[in-house]
């Protein structure tokens, strides 16, 4: 007897005797494929949509940044720093 190559289910020649226990396992194979299937796929949809909305999310983010950057809004923060001012205060031979 042969066997298929992706889900191992039996492929009987001609001089092959069919068994029952061959064939009911045949059956329950392609039956539990039937059934995991569709929860697989749910399962695979639900991970892509969190995904999508995950990279939505910082798409918005970073569209949000870029307006307030061109428009120097009060949440604009520059990624620059601004020059240290020299410390007020005594400076050496002050007393």
């Amino acid at each position: 007897m042969n066997y298929t190559e992706k889900h191992h289910l039996p492929q009987w020649a001609k001089e092959d005797r069919i068994m029952m226990k061959d064939f009911n396992d045949a059956m329950a194979s392609i039956e539990d494929g039937l059934v995991r299937g569709p929860a697989k796929v749910a399962e695979e949809a639900a991970r892509a949509n969190e995904k999508t909305a995950q990279a939505a999310s910082a798409a918005q983010a970073a569209a949000d940044r870029a307006a307030r950057q061109q428009s120097g809004g009060p949440d604009y923060k520059p990624n620059h720093r601004r020059p240290r001012r020299k410390p007020r205060g005594k400076g050496p031979g002050e007393g």
